[in-house]
């Protein structure tokens, strides 16, 4: 009797520890603390941040915005290596979405039946981290930007281009390697490595980070060194079977979204600064952006104090190639504290007509889409915070309209009007 007992009792309290973990788990990811907040996330094991977001997921979340009423609805990524780092979204077609994990895991997601089929032969083994996927619009290629090891310590950023199948669980075809960076030695590290890559009119444009380690706010000399495929937007031409490369724009941090605007016709950048000082640019040719010569934000050392260093110097930012002779471009936007910009788009559709012409930029640290309506090309008119309360790694319009975003979460969230 007694050991029935003290059976019972045991699978009691069992049953109340995990009901109390439960609850303290959904109020911990409504606050974005532990262990959902990014910095402690990095040292857990990919299976407890996964389970820690499958079981937390709300079945879906109503927002009011200025114009909307907006339904979140959560769909978790049948995989325990899905929580974020890097990957990216794209829209096969009205029925299908790509969705690439930064391991470079595939899966096809139908978006009417909301399941996931993993595709065979995709990226996985092939990449140190995914930064980026873009499919053509014609649907025949396929560019995927990502980070290689060369040798011990040492890194390269590449752009390699497939042509695209779908059929029997194959995704590509016919790999060439059409870009790639410099080596970096001393372990860089691919988050600070950038990485979108975007058609626009006839050429490629990839845009690249200072790919270093986050040593003193990532002042370094490769941004504004013009032989360094380092902090740069590269265009890439091709010339019948053959691909050539130039760089674009240089003095750039860390730019993580890049895109074009149909209605001005122009490419945006989305880029984290330091400390503060996150930047919404307008990308023109030839123009210098200015990192680490200026910025917005602030040292990661800095500490209110009264001889506490806001910059470095002039004297030794020219040490590392600033040349203050010269006009830097300014931002179109800059956001203090920062917001860990992540990627824009300009929207367009059905489902949200008072957003269209509209930029969509998300965000990592903060958290949330801002809607920016601009009012020339160069100038904000108005911008409106969406609080989705996940880290946003990428997102895209659906031709229905609806949103989709894929979060570091290891989930998708369906974006629709209520």
């Amino acid at each position: 009797m007694k050991k029935k007992i003290i059976i019972l009792l045991t699978i009691f309290i069992i049953t109340l520890l995990f009901i109390a973990s439960i609850i303290f788990l959904k109020d911990a990811r409504k606050k974005r603390s532990w262990p959902f907040n990014s910095g402690l996330v990095l040292h857990l094991p990919q299976w407890v941040k996964y389970y820690a977001y499958k079981f937390t997921n709300p079945e879906d979340n109503i927002l009011t915005t200025q114009f909307y009423k907006i339904k979140l609805e959560y769909i978790n990524i049948p995989y325990t290596k899905s929580i974020g780092g890097g990957g990216s979204i794209n829209q096969i077609d009205t029925k299908n979405v790509l969705v690439t994990l930064n391991d470079g895991t595939s899966f096809n997601f139908n978006l009417e039946e909301k399941t996931f089929d993993k595709f065979n032969n995709t990226f996985e083994k092939k990449y140190v981290s995914i930064r980026d996927v873009t499919i053509t619009q014609n649907k025949r290629e396929i560019y995927v930007l990502a980070v290689i090891n060369v040798e011990p310590e040492c890194k390269k950023i590449i752009l390699d281009k497939y042509n695209l199948k779908t059929k029997n669980r194959v995704l590509l075809s016919n790999n060439d390697r059409i870009w790639k960076s410099e080596k970096l030695c001393n372990n860089p590290m691919e988050s600070n490595g950038g990485g979108r890559v975007i058609k626009y009119k006839n050429d490629i444009f990839v845009s690249t980070g200072f790919f270093a380690q986050n040593i003193n706010s990532g002042i370094f000399e490769y941004s504004q060194n013009i032989n360094s495929s380092f902090g740069k937007i590269i265009k890439i031409s091709r010339q019948n079977n053959s691909y050539s490369s130039e760089v674009y724009s240089i003095g750039h941090r860390n730019p993580q979204g890049l895109f074009v605007s149909k209605k001005f016709n122009k490419i945006y950048s989305t880029e984290h600064g330091p400390q503060g000082g996150d930047e919404l640019n307008l990308i023109l040719e030839g123009k210098n952006y200015g990192w680490p010569c200026i910025s917005y934000g602030t040292k990661y050392s800095y500490s209110f104090k009264k001889n506490s260093e806001i910059w470095p110097s002039k004297k030794n930012l020219k040490k590392i190639g600033c040349d203050f002779t010269k006009n830097f471009q300014p931002p179109v936007f800059a956001w203090s504290p920062s917001i860990g910009a992540s990627q824009g788009l300009e929207y367009s559709g059905l489902e949200f007509p008072e957003f269209n012409n509209n930029f969509l930029i998300s965000s990592l640290k903060a958290t949330s889409i801002y809607r920016v309506k601009m009012l020339t090309q160069d100038k904000i008119i108005n911008l409106e915070r969406i609080f989705i309360n996940e880290r946003i790694r990428d997102f895209v319009v659906l031709s229905s309209g609806k949103i989709l975003v894929y979060t570091d979460g290891g989930n998708l969230i369906l974006i629709s009007r209520t």
